[in-house]
C-alpha cells in the first residue's frame, strides 16, 4: 500500500493528496481516508448485490407474467402490482416487498401467504411512516385467493414446487380467522 501514496507525493498529480496549503498531505491522514472510503463502500456492494438479485428475480417473474395474461394476472395487476411492481413514485413513498423474494411466496405452505393476504400486514418501515398493507378478506373470494395464491407461486417461485390443495388451504385459513 505504501506505492498507492506514490500519487499524492507525486508533481505530476496536479495536486492530487496537497492539503490547502500546499504541502504533502501526511501518510497518517491518507490511510484514514483510504479506511473511512471503504468503511462506505462495504454496504453499497450488499445492496447493489441485493438490487441485482431482486431486478434478476423480477425479471424472470415479468417474462413469465407476460406469456399470460389470464384473469389472476389482471387481478394481480389491479390489487398487488401497485405495490409489488417497480414504480418509482411508489419506490420513493415506501418500501415495496418484491414478491421475487419473499418468504411467504417461497415457503413449502401456502398459509402464511394466504394468512397476509386475509389481513393485510403492518407497516415494517416503522410507526408513522406509509407502507403495510391492505385486507383483501372482504374483496376476494375464495376462489379468487385460491388462483392469485397459485399465480404468485407460479410467477414469483417458479423454482419451487407447486403447492397442493390451495383451496382448502384457503377455506382453513379464512375460517380460523373467523373463530
Amino acid at each position: 500500500m505504501v506505492g498507492g501514496f506514490a500519487l499524492y507525493r507525486a508533481p505530476e498529480a496536479a495536486n492530487a493528496g496537497a492539503d490547502r496549503s500546499g504541502g504533502a498531505v501526511p501518510d497518517q491522514d491518507i490511510r484514514a481516508m483510504a479506511v473511512y472510503l471503504a468503511s462506505l463502500a462495504d454496504p453499497l456492494v450488499g445492496a447493489r448485490e441485493q438490487a441485482a438479485q431482486v431486478r434478476d428475480a423480477e425479471a424472470r417473474a415479468m417474462r413469465l407474467g407476460a406469456e399470460v395474461r389470464s384473469p389472476v394476472s389482471r387481478l394481480y395487476d389491479g390489487a398487488c402490482a401497485v405495490c409489488h411492481e417497480a414504480q418509482p413514485l411508489i419506490d420513493h413513498y415506501a418500501p415495496r416487498p418484491s414478491l421475487a423474494l419473499s418468504s411467504a411466496v417461497h415457503a413449502a405452505r401456502p398459509d402464511n401467504l394466504i394468512r397476509i393476504v386475509l389481513e393485510g400486514s403492518l407497516n415494517s418501515a416503522g410507526a408513522g411512516r406509509p407502507g403495510g398493507m391492505p385486507s383483501f378478506a372482504a374483496s376476494l373470494n375464495d376462489r379468487q385467493l385460491t388462483d392469485l395464491a397459485v399465480y404468485l407461486r407460479t410467477r414469483f417461485a417458479s423454482d419451487k414446487p407447486a403447492w397442493r390443495d390451495v383451496g382448502a388451504v384457503v377455506k382453513h385459513v379464512r375460517l380460523q380467522r373467523t373463530r
